[in-house]
């Protein structure tokens, strides 16, 4: 304990000499490598997961490979790759949909593109004429338009965020312009579990706490805000409480922490807990829609823990 506490290198263990450098360069190839090639987030997390799986017998090498794997994620999340002129110039687009519009009222809906265009638009809709699910592959007979961007210096501009977040653009469609050529696209596991698993919520939210009461309890439980009203949004964006609603930090901080002090409770302890507690981190952030805010706090809240 004392060779550790002064700095000495032990027998068979790395030196931490230049450790942060080497993290740093890990995490630049990761994030360089997600620029070059358009690697899937699940590759990035995949690898980082195995590295830290392989962490002791590595005896801490594969932290490097962790840290390069959980870059190229972070990176296909925060900076997706920019879209191509054509996909503006064509009179349609074709993808799969990744977000349901509302129920039973006009809405929003997420269509991501089908390769080699990729990103997403957010489609408007602008009645219930249908009402495409998730996985469901479209022709959207409408084309897609550029976001707007503020035409006076100094005003906000959430259309940035949105490129950020992956969106390429927006389009206004009616139920008659939408062409289903498709079923059970995307994720399977999201088909299977998630899906079934936010319906449930739902149903018990509605079941035990009907009316807008229980549509605020769902936005702030899954960041699924398509059932509370626009008088009710407009309030809270007005009184500054909007955020409250939105998956974020706080609340994947909140799932972190009582998953780690119910952990400890009943008495798991070590690389089991951080286990666990990884899961259920991941679990909860893919559950509410993997979001780069969610997937942000994921990231950091599973940092915190491997360094407990």
């Amino acid at each position: 304990m004392e060779d550790r506490l002064v700095g000495r290198r032990l027998a068979g263990e790395s030196s931490l000499r230049h450790a942060a450098l080497r993290a740093f360069a890990a995490g630049l190839v990761g994030a360089l490598l997600s620029r070059v090639v358009p690697f899937p987030v699940p590759v990035g997390l995949a690898v980082a997961a195995l590295a830290l799986a392989v962490a002791r017998p590595s005896r801490g090498w594969s932290l490097y490979l962790a840290l390069a794997g959980a870059a190229l994620a972070w990176t296909a999340v925060r900076a997706p790759m920019p879209a191509r002129p054509e996909v503006f110039a064509e009179p349609s687009f074709r993808g799969v949909v990744m977000e349901e519009p509302p129920a039973g009222r006009p809405g929003r809906m997420v269509v991501a593109l089908d390769r080699p265009e990729g990103g997403r638009v957010m489609v408007w809709l602008r009645d219930t004429l249908v009402r495409p699910r998730y996985g469901d592959e479209l022709v959207v007979h409408a084309p897609a338009r550029a976001f707007d961007h503020p035409r006076n210096p100094g005003l906000p501009d959430r259309n940035e965020q949105l490129a950020r977040q992956g969106y390429v653009g927006r389009s206004n469609v009616s139920g008659r312009q939408l062409e289903l050529t498709g079923r059970n696209r995307g994720s399977k596991p999201v088909r299977a579990v998630v899906l079934p698993a936010r319906a449930r919520l739902k149903e018990q939210v509605a079941r035990l706490l009907p009316g807008e009461p229980g549509a605020i309890l769902l936005a702030l439980l899954a960041g699924d805000r398509r059932d509370v009203t626009r008088p009710t949004l407009t309030t809270m964006s007005d009184s500054g409480l909007l955020h409250v609603l939105a998956v974020s930090g706080l609340h994947v901080g909140i799932i972190a922490g009582l998953v780690w002090l119910l952990l400890a409770l009943v008495g798991v302890r070590g690389w089991w807990r951080f286990a666990l507690g990884t899961l259920a981190i991941v679990a909860y952030v893919v559950f509410v829609g993997a979001r780069p805010p969610a997937v942000r706090a994921g990231i950091i809240a599973v940092t915190a823990a491997l360094a407990w």
